[in-house]
């Protein structure tokens, strides 16, 4: 009798140990087609609520691909995407209830500002991707952004598509910014277009 009861102590702890809620897990892959987005051309400062999908983000609007214009750089999958502003960056941030998230992929893509916004020409870059650790370790990766058309010394001749990349090693992020480094443009002057962006987050 004593053995029994001592099995179902053990019993009833195996199966609490089984039954214990883990961390929330969720996967996202963020497309941005349920925000509001502008014309690109008109003036817009709103980017995603905060926070959106598990993210909190600065440096960057929402917008969408326009029928106005002649030479742009355009996402490949939907209308919208996040766009920035030439010389800002995007900034990323897991929100306060996210212990961390593993950033798995994206497309991006980038763009010469002109006076007029609908003539926004795709233009060779290389982009970086900068991801800060719980541990506070930095992971950088470069990508060479390649517009794939007809242009003229690096700057497209005619509308180009954002291109997918895959982020290696990018885990337990807590923020993640992307950066032109080079550009066959000025990169003062070179703007960041992102959307698709995948990745899983870890809850508190």
């Amino acid at each position: 009798m004593h053995f029994s009861k001592n099995f179902g102590l053990l019993g009833l702890f195996a199966l609490s140990a089984v039954a214990a809620p883990s961390k929330k897990v969720e996967s996202f892959v963020a497309d941005y087609e349920d925000l509001p987005g502008n014309v690109a051309g008109l003036p817009n400062v709103n980017g995603p609520p905060t926070p959106y999908l598990d993210l909190d983000y600065s440096g960057v609007v929402v917008a969408s691909n326009s029928p106005l214009s002649v030479i742009a750089v355009s996402t490949p999958s939907g209308k919208n995407y996040l766009a920035t502003n030439p010389g800002q960056s995007p900034d990323i941030k897991v929100h306060s209830n996210i212990a961390y998230c593993n950033f798995n992929s994206l497309l991006i893509g980038t763009y010469l500002s002109t006076a007029n916004g609908d003539v926004a020409p795709a233009v060779d870059s290389t982009v970086r991707f900068t991801g800060t650790t719980t541990s506070g370790k930095t992971i950088t990766q470069d990508y060479n952004y390649r517009t794939g058309v007809s242009n003229l010394n690096g700057v497209a001749l005619q509308t180009a598509f954002d291109k997918s990349v895959a982020l290696k090693n990018f885990n337990k992020i807590t923020d993640l910014t992307i950066t032109v480094v080079n550009s066959a443009g000025a990169v003062a002057l070179t703007g960041i277009n992102l959307d698709r962006l995948a990745y899983t987050c870890y809850a508190k």
